[in-house]
């Protein structure tokens, strides 16, 4: 009788790794997607010149949300494989 408790619960674990898996794989893909451009103003590096313009780069207001926990990990010090995840997926300026 044991070994019918236990499929079901197998499954379930099975599933939350998966999903698990998913999330966190997605979450890549997803930042490189969701990213925007935006033009700051820079001052020059010489004065006579004309100021600058530099890009900053931003997800989507929502992606930290979802990815909050991701978020938080990849702030820590030991979170460095994730970060390296996320720079697989390029991000390519608008030209």
């Amino acid at each position: 009788m044991s070994n019918k408790r236990s499929r079901p619960r197998r499954r379930w674990i099975i599933a939350a790794v998966v999903l698990l898996a998913l999330y966190v794989l997605s979450s890549g893909p997803t930042y490189a997607m969701t990213i925007t451009f935006h033009d700051v103003a820079s001052a020059s590096e010489d004065a006579d010149g004309p100021p600058g313009v530099n890009l900053d780069m931003d997800p989507a207001p929502w992606w930290p949300k979802i990815y909050a926990p991701l978020v938080w990990v990849a702030q820590q010090s030991w979170g460095d494989s994730l970060t390296s995840y996320w720079q697989l997926f390029p991000v390519h300026p608008p030209e």
